[in-house]
């Protein structure tokens, strides 16, 4: 899998909703690491081509298909003290054998947490057996979903740079399970379509339909679209859509009940709209979802494209 073009805020050790501060910062720690160290993951040249993707991601809002850690920014607090018997510890010298820290009274869930910032902090920093281990010791002491799909996530992301996706995508399927978080279900579909293609497919339709609201609805909308044009683009070697397979079923029903939803802008129904026409025409005639808002707009010239990924 080619890491720089599904996950740069991995290779710049950054979280993937940074601001252009925060990304010049962690480019700069990136570059002494890589000064450093002998057997650096990364090169100078992937380093700059991650920071522009991720500046060019600022300066150019849309959706795109990254792998993101965190995916839920609310359970990571990278700054969290514990202090157990007079001993401060933070995500930088918390010891990998926590045992010791229960037996003197301190809380599961605190040291899960505490250890979910270290798996954190050490998979921006490219030590990614240290991550890894946090990572499990955050899964053996917590109860709690949230932390757990997270830790389930930061390891999935070790395991991505491990080379080893099929593994990643297993977690990924473990963390998606229960409360939709719309970053897992991305991260995971991003993955399924380099490796597991039948997964992605059948993970299109749940991306739209699963989704909590219709603001997620609609990104996961054109999550999926942008799946299908990558995966049948590089299956049939075109960027031109005439030569793509259409679209499974399932993904098809899932964007005709959004579309028939009340929920949508006018103008991303038109858009969806759109898509289904070119891609979907026979069946498109026969619904009756577009009599109420002016089907026949859907031909007018001013309607664009642009937002479809």
């Amino acid at each position: 899998m080619d890491l720089a073009a599904v996950a740069p805020s991995l290779i710049i050790g950054v979280s993937g909703d940074a601001n252009r501060a925060e990304l010049g910062t962690a480019f700069a720690l990136a570059s002494r690491r890589l000064k450093t160290s002998s057997s650096a993951p990364f090169t100078i040249e992937q380093l700059t081509t991650a920071l522009a993707d991720l500046e060019g991601d600022l300066k150019t809002p849309r959706l795109r298909l990254r792998y993101r850690v965190p995916a839920n920014p609310a359970v990571v607090d990278m700054d969290r003290v514990l202090e157990v018997k007079g001993e401060r510890y933070d995500a930088t010298n918390l010891p990998s054998d926590v045992a010791p820290l229960i037996a003197l009274g301190a809380d599961a869930e605190d040291l899960a947490r505490l250890s979910l910032a270290a798996a954190v902090k050490a998979l921006y920093a490219w030590r990614w057996e240290s991550a890894a281990d946090a990572s499990r010791v955050c899964l053996r002491l917590s109860k709690e979903e949230d932390i757990r799909d997270e830790a389930l996530n930061v390891l999935a992301a070790t395991l991505l740079v491990g080379d080893e996706a099929t593994k990643a995508l297993d977690a990924l399927r473990k963390a998606v399970e229960g409360e939709w978080n719309l970053v897992l279900q991305t991260n995971l579909a991003v993955i399924a379509s380099e490796v597991s293609p039948a997964t992605a497919i059948d993970h299109m339709s749940y991306l739209i339909s699963g989704a909590e609201d219709s603001e997620h609805r609609r990104q996961a909308a054109l999550i999926a679209v942008a799946l299908w044009k990558r995966s049948q683009g590089e299956e049939k070697e075109s960027d031109d859509e005439d030569d793509f397979d259409p679209p499974p079923r399932s993904v098809l029903d899932a964007i005709y009940d959004l579309v028939n939803s009340t929920d949508l802008t006018e103008e991303d129904f038109y858009d969806l709209g759109m898509f289904l026409a070119r891609v979907d025409s026979d069946q498109l005639r026969e619904t009756e979802i577009f009599r109420d808002r002016k089907s026949t707009r859907l031909n007018s010239s001013h309607v664009s494209e642009s937002r479809m990924p």
